[in-house]
């Protein structure tokens, strides 16, 4: 509890590195405590919310969902409609955050619904934010997802390389492909005629040696 209060008193900034140094039993405890009321089926069982799963995200998006929270509890302060959580979590790489409103029995007015549209907006930018974010180191990354055999990553390129070491052939594939993806982009938006024909047969047939250079090394 005197741990939350300290870092509740925090910079941003400080915020921000602290969040880093957290074990994700530490943020829940924080989050719980610092917003009782958008967190307040954190506890419930499984057959009632998906909170009960905890946030199941990254660190590295830890102050991004700090900076949302705290940003919905100013506007809903003092009003008579609740903004509750129903799921945290990662999806297809970016993070996922799940809510709903109650008015406590009561129907809202114009005023507030506006705020509830506000905070619906809210949702969507810092669900945004996190698909140009690590969600590792925190910091962002103009990449496009990682995405190798299916599956997509939520990491930027060097904190990839630290937490899967193993994967590291994948990753050399992944970044051969999205510069034949960004070349052959430009190639249809600018080439014409038989000029577009040939370079596109280019870019597929070095497309196939690359694929056959990664298959032969991971056989």
């Amino acid at each position: 509890m005197e741990e939350t209060k300290e870092i509740q008193t925090m910079s941003r900034e400080m915020k921000a590195k602290t969040f880093l140094s957290m074990t994700p039993e530490m943020f829940d405890q924080y989050m719980c405590q610092t917003y009782p009321r958008l967190f307040r089926d954190r506890t419930k069982p499984m057959n009632q919310t998906c909170m009960c799963w905890g946030f199941s995200i990254g660190k590295g998006w830890y102050k991004l969902l700090d900076k949302l929270c705290y940003k919905i509890s100013v506007l809903q302060k003092d009003h008579k409609f609740e903004i509750i959580f129903d799921q945290v979590k990662e999806k297809f790489g970016t993070a996922r955050f799940y809510w709903h409103g109650e008015g406590n029995g009561e129907e809202i007015n114009a005023e507030e619904q506006d705020l509830v549209d506000i905070i619906s907006s809210l949702f969507n930018y810092y669900e945004s934010k996190t698909e140009h974010t690590c969600a590792e180191c925190g910091e962002y990354h103009g990449h496009e997802k990682i995405s190798i055999c299916g599956w997509i990553y939520d990491v930027c390129e060097d904190c990839f390389e630290k937490v899967m070491p193993e994967r590291k052939e994948g990753l050399e594939y992944w970044k051969k492909t999205n510069e034949l993806r960004s070349v052959l982009e430009n190639i249809l938006f600018y080439c014409d005629g038989d000029e577009l024909e040939n370079i596109y047969k280019e870019i597929s047939k070095k497309h196939e040696e690359i694929m056959k250079k990664i298959m032969k090394k991971n056989a």
